[in-house]
C-alpha cells in the first residue's frame, strides 16, 4: 500500500475512532470521498468495509447526542450512492437502504 492510500486510510480511521465519538468529524466526508476515490486491494477494501459499518452503528444504532448538527446536514449536490453525504438521512433513517452497499444495509436496517 502506497504512502497516499496508508494517508487516506489512516485519516478516515482517526475521523471515526477519536473524533466521531467526540463530536468534531468535519473530516469525515471528505476522508471517505478520498478514500472512495481510490484503487484498494482486498484487504484494503475489507478495512473500509468494516470502517464504514462502524460509522453507520454510531449513526443509527448508538446515536448519540454528540453528532455534530452540520454532520447531519446533508449535500444534496452529492449523489445518493456517495452515501457519506448523506448522514443526515442515514441517522434519521430516512436514507433509502437499498442504496448503501450490501455490507452496510445490515447496520442500517438491525
Amino acid at each position: 500500500m502506497d504512502i497516499n492510500r496508508a494517508d487516506a486510510l489512516g485519516t478516515y480511521l482517526r475521523e471515526i475512532r477519536f473524533a466521531l465519538p467526540a463530536g468534531e468529524e468535519a473530516m469525515l466526508r471528505n476522508a471517505r470521498a478520498a478514500v472512495a476515490n481510490m484503487t484498494l486491494d482486498a484487504a484494503g477494501r475489507a478495512a473500509v468495509a468494516r470502517l464504514d459499518a462502524d460509522v453507520i452503528n454510531a449513526l443509527v444504532v448508538e446515536a448519540t447526542d454528540t453528532l455534530a448538527e452540520y454532520l447531519l446536514t446533508d449535500d444534496p449536490t452529492q449523489p445518493l450512492d456517495d452515501w457519506w453525504w448523506h448522514l443526515g438521512a442515514i441517522h434519521h433513517r430516512r436514507y433509502p437502504a437499498d442504496r448503501l452497499p450490501e455490507h452496510l444495509q445490515h447496520e442500517y436496517l438491525a
